[in-house]
C-alpha cells in the first residue's frame, strides 16, 4: 500500500499542477523523489527538461518561468539537492517569478538520526517563497488524491497571486513505487485553478491624470519589467497624451520596438550638470525595478520630484524612500484610464519632449563619433551592433554587470522588436548561462546572451543541461579576463588589492571549454564579423568570443562620457523656455 499511495498522491499533485497551466518540469536524478519524477514522466501533457545540477536548474527554470508567464515546476531529491536550489529561488521572489518547488524528504521518523541525504528542508528557503507546506506521508492519508490535489492548487494560487515562488516539501516512505507495474494514477483535471485579472482601479486614473495636467515637467522612467512588451503599449499611450518623455531601461521592454516618446541615452546626459539641471523633473511616474543606471536614480534623488511608483505586486521599490504615491492596480489599466480622461481635454505641450530629442540625440552624436575612430572591437561597440543585428522578435538575454549596463549606456533603440530578459532581482551573475536557456525552452525564439567571461565560468554546467536538451543559444562573450566592472570603480586606485581581488582575471580556454560539452565556439573581432553572425540561426549552443582589453574599454567609457558632458556644458536652447 504505501508504493501506490506514493503514486497516487505524486499523480494527483503532477496533475492539478498541469491542469492549473504548469506545464513546465525541470526534474533532476535522485531516489526520494522516484514518485514524483514516475507521476510527471507519465503525463501527457507536460514537457520535462533535466539537469543533473539542481543550482543550475532552478535558474532554468525561473528563465523560463519568467518567459513563459507561467508557473515552472521544480523535482529534485532530498538532502543538499535542496539546498542547491536557493540561489535560482532568490532570484525568482526578487524578480516576482512564479515557480513550484517540490523537494522529497525523508519521513519524520528518519530525520535527527543520521540518515544519508538528509537535513532539515522544513521552510528551507526563509522568506524567499511566498508559501511553504509541507504534506503528510502518503500512506499515512485515507484519500492521497484530495491531499495531493488541495495542496497543488493552493500553492499554484500563492505563486500566481503573490508572483513568486512557493515550496511543498514532499516525504515519502519506502517502497517508492507499487510492486504492479499495471498501477493506473487516477486523473485529477476536473479541479482546475484559473487566475482571476486585476480590474481596473479608476480612482488612481483620476488621481494621475490630475498630477500630468498640473505639471508639464515630467518624466516615465520605466526599469527593467517582466515581459515589459505587455505592458509597454499602455505606457506608450500615456506618454503621448502627457507629452512626457519615456527614460526606457534597455530591459523595460520599450526600448527595442516603435514606442513614441522613448529615450535611451539618459545615463549619458544625466552626468552633464547643465542638461541635468535643464531637464530635471517636477512629476516623475516609475515602472517596475530600479533603472540600471545609477547616474539616472541620482538624478531623480536629488530633483526632489513627486514619484508616483506602480507596484501591482506590492514588492516595494523605492530605494531611495522618495515614493509620494504607490499605485497597487493594474498598471495598464491606470495607464489606458489615465490617457482616456487627458484625452477629453488634450494638453497643448511641445517644448519639453522636444527638448528631450534634442539632448538625447546630441549625445547620440557623441556616441557615435567615439566609436567612428576606434578600430577594434570593443564592448561598447558589441552591445550596439548586437542590437542594432539580431533578427526581429528575437530574445535577447543580457548578463549582470556590465553587458545590461553596456547595452543600457549605448546601445540606442530600435524599431524591430526584440523580447529582452534579465536576472535583475539579486543582480548576480550566477546562473546567467541556465536562465538564458530556460528562456529558450520556454519560448521556441531564437535567442542571444550576452555576458561576461566570470558569469559564464560561473554556470558553464549549464553547457550540459543545454546538451542533454538539445536546447540552442547564441552566446555572446564578452571576455576582458576578469570583473571588468571594477575598473570603473574606486578600488581600481588600489593597485595592490584590484587585480587580485576584484579584477580576478582568469585565463580560461573557452574554445576548448564549449568543446567539451560539444558546443561550437569561434573567436570574433570586427562589428561586421558580429553583424553577419549575428544573422545566422544557432543549432546547439555556439559561443562568439569577443576579446577585450579592460583597460582601453574602460578609458572608452570614460572618453565617451567626457565628449557628452563636454557637448552638453552649454546645450542651446530652443526659442521657448521651459516654465519652472
Amino acid at each position: 500500500m504505501t508504493g501506490e499511495k506514493n503514486l497516487r498522491f505524486a499523480g494527483a499533485l503532477i496533475d492539478t499542477l498541469a491542469a492549473g497551466g504548469a506545464r513546465g518540469f525541470v526534474l533532476s536524478p535522485g531516489s526520494r523523489c522516484t514518485p514524483l519524477t514516475v507521476a510527471a514522466a507519465s503525463h501527457p501533457d507536460i514537457k520535462i527538461w533535466r539537469s543533473i545540477d539542481e543550482r543550475g536548474a532552478a535558474f532554468f527554470a525561473q528563465g523560463h518561468a519568467k518567459a513563459a508567464g507561467k508557473p515552472t515546476v521544480l523535482v529534485c531529491t532530498s538532502g543538499t539537492a535542496a539546498a542547491n536550489y536557493l540561489p535560482g529561488i532568490v532570484e525568482a521572489s526578487e524578480s516576482g517569478v512564479p515557480l513550484v518547488v517540490l523537494t522529497a524528504d525523508r519521513p519524520p521518523e528518519l530525520r535527527g538520526c543520521g540518515a544519508p541525504q538528509t537535513t532539515d528542508q522544513v521552510k528551507l528557503y526563509g522568506d524567499h517563497v511566498r508559501f511553504f507546506q509541507e504534506a503528510p506521508v502518503p500512506d499515512s492519508l485515507s484519500d492521497p488524491e484530495a491531499a495531493a490535489s488541495a495542496l497543488a492548487l493552493r500553492a499554484l494560487a500563492s505563486a500566481h497571486s503573490l508572483r513568486g515562488p512557493v515550496h511543498l516539501n514532499l516525504p515519502f516512505r519506502e517502497p517508492f513505487l507499487p510492486a504492479s507495474s499495471k498501477f493506473a494514477m487516477a486523473s485529477t483535471a476536473s479541479r482546475l485553478w484559473e487566475n482571476a485579472p486585476s480590474s481596473v482601479n479608476a480612482a488612481q486614473a483620476e488621481v494621475l491624470a490630475d498630477a500630468i495636467r498640473k505639471e508639464e515637467r515630467g518624466w516615465i522612467v520605466v526599469g527593467p519589467l517582466l515581459r515589459g512588451e505587455e505592458l509597454a503599449p499602455a505606457i506608450a499611450a500615456l506618454a503621448e497624451a502627457s507629452g512626457y518623455p519615456i527614460l526606457a531601461d534597455a530591459a523595460s521592454g520599450l526600448r527595442f520596438g516603435a514606442f513614441p516618446n522613448v529615450l535611451s541615452f539618459a545615463d549619458a546626459w544625466a552626468r552633464s550638470e547643465a542638461a541635468a539641471s535643464e531637464l530635471s523633473p517636477k512629476l516623475v511616474l516609475r515602472f517596475g525595478a530600479a533603472p540600471s543606471s545609477k547616474q539616472l536614480g541620482r538624478m531623480i534623488t536629488n530633483s526632489g520630484a513627486r514619484q508616483i511608483v506602480f507596484a501591482p505586486d506590492a514588492r516595494w521599490v523605492d530605494p531611495d524612500a522618495k515614493a509620494s504615491d504607490v499605485f497597487l492596480g493594474d498598471p495598464a489599466g491606470i495607464c489606458l484610464g489615465t490617457e482616456r480622461l487627458l484625452r477629453k481635454k488634450p494638453l497643448r505641450r511641445s517644448y519639453w519632449m522636444e527638448r528631450h530629442r534634442e539632448i538625447d540625440a546630441a549625445a547620440l552624436e557623441e556616441i557615435e563619433t567615439v566609436l567612428g575612430g576606434q578600430s577594434v572591437l570593443g564592448e561598447i561597440a558589441a552591445a550596439r551592433t548586437l542590437i542594432q543585428s539580431l533578427p526581429s522578435g528575437s530574445n535577447l538575454f543580457l548578463s549582470n554587470s556590465m553587458p545590461i549596463r553596456d547595452v543600457d549606456w549605448f546601445s540606442g533603440m530600435r524599431e524591430e522588436p526584440l523580447h529582452v530578459f534579465v536576472n535583475r532581482g539579486a543582480n548576480g551573475i550566477d546562473g546567467i548561462l541556465s536562465s538564458a536557456l530556460g528562456v529558450a525552452a520556454a519560448t521556441g525564439r531564437p535567442t542571444c546572451l550576452l555576458t561576461g567571461d566570470l558569469a559564464l565560468i560561473h554556470d558553464a554546467n549549464a553547457l550540459a543541461l543545454a546538451a542533454s536538451n538539445a536546447l540552442s543559444l547564441t552566446v555572446v562573450l564578452v571576455n576582458n579576463s576578469g570583473g571588468g566592472i571594477f575598473h570603473h570603480l574606486p578600488i581600481r586606485k588600489q593597485a595592490a588589492l584590484f587585480e587580485t581581488y576584484f579584477q580576478t582575471p582568469q585565463n580560461v580556454d573557452f574554445q576548448k571549454l564549449a568543446a567539451a560539452f560539444g558546443a561550437k565556439s569561434q573567436p570574433v573581432e570586427s562589428a561586421e564579423a558580429l553583424a553577419r553572425l549575428l544573422q545566422e540561426p544557432a543549432h546547439g549552443v555556439r559561443l562568439l568570443e569577443i576579446p577585450v582589453d579592460p583597460d582601453l574599454s574602460a578609458a572608452q567609457h570614460r572618453e565617451t562620457w567626457n565628449r557628452v558632458q563636454a557637448r552638453l556644458e552649454n546645450p542651446k536652447p530652443l526659442s521657448k523656455a521651459v516654465a519652472r
